[in-house]
């Protein structure tokens, strides 16, 4: 089992009445194939692809990389 441990700092909001600045952490326990991820990370597959010949060789060139 693991977790996906969340921050949520918002200081672009103003403080006033109803808000305080303030910061809060939530950590809630995780499985995989649980629920959130069959909702929604099921479809983060295709941001840890590998990357194409092409794609590292742009990234070789742009940062001057052997």
């Amino acid at each position: 089992m693991g977790g996906d441990f969340i921050l949520n700092y918002r200081p672009f909001m103003p403080q006033n009445r109803l808000k305080v600045n303030h910061l809060h952490i939530h950590l809630r326990p995780r499985e995989l194939f649980d629920k959130l991820y069959k909702k929604s990370q099921i479809f983060e597959t295709n941001l840890f692809k590998d990357l194409t010949q092409e794609e590292i060789k742009e990234i070789k060139t742009k940062y001057f990389l052997k």
